[in-house]
């Protein structure tokens, strides 16, 4: 077996996970013995990383995380870094590989990318160091106030959390635009046609960011400015939406943590 220090600072036995691990450690591929021997050597405080601070400290990239927690019959990382220091009385009896889901591809290939799609990986990534993001970012800090409309009612779901990161409210349809003010307008899951386009843009002449299902685009010829998401699959347009919604907040209050 080879020699890894397991991390017991808990106080606590170490768990199954943490055993079977250090156990399978000669087997696993150089990639994910990197990441094995980081999560043994840290699994006291693994739940306080990200992703990204685990793939970054083993030298490779999100998604190996994903596959060490694979190997060990769990869904991703989320759950592998609890389970380290979970106790023995609350863990699975069986640590197996894992079974078909019997997903459809596209939700298969979703959620095991989930946390590889985080905040500022992947197509992410790309996205957010785009000009149009940077210009957005920089009309929002000068916005009098910001305002956030969804297009229909999964829609809702992006525009509920952006709000929140950004601490504002619902525009009041009574009240008009004052100059200033800003739109942004989420129609992630469905596109905006003239039968689904809000009214409220009208009054807000050129000061509109679209979230919508596509790339980044800036609008030209008269119109807005805007964020545009084009996600290749529907089981990952909400996932992305989120992650950019996170990127948003994340920029407009760099103070404040975007979730783990």
């Amino acid at each position: 077996m080879e020699n890894v220090s397991l991390d017991l600072r808990g106080g606590h036995p170490p768990s199954r996970l943490l055993l079977a691990m250090q156990r399978e450690l000669p087997a696993l591929s150089p990639k994910l013995g990197h990441v094995a021997r980081f999560c043994i050597e840290h699994a006291a405080t693994l739940h306080h990383h990200r992703i990204q601070d685990v793939a970054r400290a083993s030298g490779t990239i999100p998604a190996s995380v994903v596959r060490l927690a694979k190997r060990f019959g769990l869904s991703g990382f989320q759950e592998l870094k609890y389970a380290l220091v979970e106790r023995a009385e609350r863990e699975k009896p069986d640590l197996v590989e894992p079974a078909d889901d019997g997903l459809h591809p596209d939700s298969a290939c979703a959620l095991e990318d989930i946390e590889a799609s985080a905040l500022g990986l992947g197509s992410l990534k790309g996205l957010v160091a785009r000009p149009e993001f940077r210009l957005a970012v920089q009309a929002l800090r000068g916005a009098r106030r910001i305002h956030v409309i969804a297009a229909g009612p999964t829609d809702e779901t992006i525009a509920t959390h952006l709000r929140g990161g950004l601490q504002v409210v619902r525009p009041d349809p009574g009240s008009p635009a004052q100059p200033g003010d800003w739109l942004v307008q989420v129609a992630v899951w469905q596109d905006l046609t003239p039968e689904t386009r809000p009214r409220e843009p009208q009054s807000y002449g050129p000061r509109v960011l679209s979230l919508a299902r596509g790339r980044m685009n800036r609008f030209t010829g008269g119109g807005p400015d805007g964020i545009v998401m084009r996600l290749g699959t529907d089981s990952r347009r909400l996932l992305n939406a989120l992650a950019l919604s996170e990127a948003l907040t994340h920029a407009l209050h760099p103070d404040r943590r975007a979730h783990d």
